[in-house]
């Protein structure tokens, strides 16, 4: 039924919710906040514009491209070895 399943869509009952997080959960999480966080004290801004907000010259722009491909190989590459591919929905 539609409003049944409207009704558990918003009846906020966790009780059947079960969160099995481990060391690697909980270590990416505070990763996660550090990066989201990091510019609310003055070290984090500073860096901030030290990388967002500086002109660069040639070799730093090269620089930068191959540290972005590198990050880029690395993520693609701990989420291949994750065994979970979200890539998979594409076909659909």
């Amino acid at each position: 039924d539609c409003m049944t399943f409207i009704g558990r869509l918003f009846a906020f009952d966790f009780s059947g919710f079960k969160l099995d997080a481990g060391a690697h959960y909980y270590s990416m999480l505070i990763i996660a906040l550090i990066f989201a966080f990091i510019t609310l004290f003055p070290f984090g801004k500073r860096l901030q514009d030290a990388i967002y907000y500086r002109e660069y010259n040639a070799a730093g722009s090269v620089i930068a491209w191959i540290t972005a491909i590198f990050m880029l190989y690395f993520c693609l590459a701990s989420i291949n070895a994750a065994g979970f591919s979200p890539f998979i929905y594409f076909r659909f």
